[in-house]
């Protein structure tokens, strides 16, 4: 059965497959970052989903700052156990990477806006499901202009204040998702129309 995937296996797999571009780790509660190791010395893996490995935290997302220099797109969606600590592990080693997935795992604070500001090609952002403060939104207005592509949706915390910011700061993006953020009004979606006018894409159901 898939979820008795352990370490090892996954080590394996970095092994022997060499060629490996995307490799995909999601819902194996076993893996740690024993097998990261391997995993990171692939030189030409691009995409990374470790969506719900309970087992990945911060001591372990600090084997990535070893060598990831090809990767470009990093998914820690419900790693439960990670925090603005394990992030900043990032800014060494993934300095390439351009999108980063952090679904329903960790809370949107000014500590972790700081370490976004550190990936100098970021530009995808998944925050959706996290709890949102109001200085951790404002300050991802402040240190990460540089974003094309924001997802709130089911962020708790989102309003029509930390909203309107973000869209005044974030005049390049491209793709909002703003669906049940259920505190904004009509006042932050005017501010949209009127800052963001490169925008390609806008999901707000049930605003």
């Amino acid at each position: 059965m898939v979820h008795r995937v352990t370490d090892f296996g996954a080590g394996l797999i970095a092994i022997k497959c060499k060629e490996i571009r995307s490799l995909d780790l999601s819902y194996l509660p076993q893996i740690t970052e024993k097998c990261l190791h391997h995993i990171l010395q692939l030189k030409h893996l691009e995409d990374l989903v470790l969506e719900h490995c309970l087992g990945i935290d911060d001591h372990g997302l600090k084997t990535l700052q070893a060598s990831c220099k090809s990767m470009k797109m990093l998914n820690l969606s419900k790693c439960l156990n990670i925090s603005h600590i394990g992030i900043a592990s990032l800014t060494n080693g993934a300095q390439n990477l351009e999108k980063l997935i952090l679904s329903n795992s960790l809370v949107v604070t000014t500590d972790l806006a700081k370490c976004l500001q550190s990936l100098p090609r970021l530009q995808s952002v998944k925050l959706d499901g996290c709890l949102g403060t109001m200085s951790g939104l404002k300050a991802i207005g402040n240190l990460c202009a540089l974003l094309k592509e924001l997802n709130l949706s089911k962020c708790f915390g989102v309003t029509d204040e930390s909203l309107s910011f973000l869209v005044r700061t974030h005049k390049d993006l491209e793709k909002l998702d703003i669906t049940c953020c259920r505190k904004i009004t009509h006042a932050s979606i005017s501010g949209l129309t009127n800052s963001c006018l490169r925008l390609t894409s806008l999901r707000m159901e049930s605003v």
